[in-house]
Order: C-alpha cells, then sequence, then structure tokens
C-alpha cells in the first residue's frame, strides 16, 4: 500500500481513545485504533474509492482524529450527526461533498459510505442511503487508489 498521510499535527493520546470508548461504550477495532495513535486523522495522498454497490467513485478527503478543532474532530461529527446517522456508528471522515465514512461499532461493524444529503443515485430514506465499503479500516486503506 503506497498510501500516505499527512497528519494535522498533534498526537493522539491513548488515554483519550480510551476515555472516548468508554463514553460511547465501544472498543474501536485495533487497527483504527492504531492508526489514530500514529496519525490522529489526516488527509490521504490518494483518496478514490468505488461504492461496489453502484459502481460510482466517491472520495475520502479526510479522516478525523482526537482533535481540539471541531471540524477535524471524530467526536464532534458523531455528536453533530448522531440523530440522523445510522445507530452505533461513529463517524470517521468525510468527502469533499459533505457524505461521511463512518465505522460501525455493533450489530452491523465494518467501514461503511453515508450519503446523508441523498445525492448518489438511488440513495433515499427509503432505499438506504448508507454503502458498505470494507470489513476493517486496514481494508478500507488498501481500497483506496
Amino acid at each position: 500500500m503506497s498510501l500516505s498521510f499527512r497528519p494535522f499535527g498533534n498526537t493522539c493520546n491513548p488515554d483519550a481513545l480510551a476515555e472516548y470508548e468508554a463514553q460511547r461504550s465501544i472498543e474501536l477495532p485495533a487497527d483504527y485504533r492504531q492508526f489514530l495513535i500514529k496519525y490522529n486523522g489526516g488527509v490521504p495522498s490518494k483518496g478514490a474509492l468505488v461504492l461496489e454497490e453502484c459502481g460510482i467513485s466517491v472520495k475520502l478527503d479526510v479522516l478525523y482524529g482526537i482533535q481540539d478543532e471541531r471540524g477535524l474532530d471524530m467526536r464532534f461529527a458523531t455528536e453533530e450527526w448522531k440523530d440522523e446517522m445510522p445507530e452505533g456508528f461513529i463517524v470517521i471522515g468525510g468527502d469533499p461533498g459533505g457524505a461521511m465514512f463512518i465505522l460501525g461499532t455493533s450489530s452491523e461493524p465494518g467501514i461503511y459510505y453515508w450519503d446523508h444529503q441523498h445525492s448518489l443515485p438511488g440513495s433515499s430514506e427509503e432505499l438506504g442511503n448508507t454503502f458498505y465499503l470494507a470489513a476493517t479500516f486496514t481494508e478500507l486503506l488498501e481500497l483506496v487508489h
């Protein structure tokens, strides 16, 4: 994998991650936890992904971390969207158009693309607006080209 990240400049304290997990009663997957400790979010060098369900290309623009700046913070993004987002998910990233990459933490593990604005063909409240991408965070990064 030749994917690199431009981090936001501050590191992620493992204690802050443990506190977040305890507050949400979740356990983050080990590979995602390692990414947060190493990079604490960032901008990937590449970002194109294909949604297999509909054959549409989307862009992974940013991955959030535990940040002081609200616009880059996964805690803030998850809290901001919790009432609209599928239950049991947290926001881990975004695309340039406002759609989000979300991580299932309970009954639907994996990484999903959440088209909350219904901008993709076939995306609606009735038909669904969450598209499966990968079983693990590592698998998600391997899909980026």
